[in-house]
């Protein structure tokens, strides 16, 4: 099997309707703008620089997952409005 960085497994995740709305977090080493840019681009929800703090990467997945259940939420009122 060919090896995979963190981008390409994103930018498939991203390609595939079963995984795409996943929200992807990348944690990496690489901490250039220009790294930081191409996460965003192939889908990443957010990019975490190493090293980072439990609780940093804590409140980024709570955040998260707040906005997924506000988003959830708003999918399902506007099904039961149909």
């Amino acid at each position: 099997m060919a090896k995979m960085n963190g981008f390409k497994v994103c930018r498939n995740l991203k390609q595939d309707p079963q995984t795409k709305e996943i929200p992807v977090v990348m944690l990496t080493a690489m901490g250039r703008q220009v790294d930081k840019e191409k996460g965003k681009q192939v889908g990443a929800r957010d990019y975490i620089i190493k090293p980072f703090t439990p609780s940093a990467l804590l409140m980024k997945i709570g955040e998260i997952l707040g906005q997924l259940s506000r988003k959830t939420f708003h999918v399902l009122i506007k099904k039961s409005l149909r």
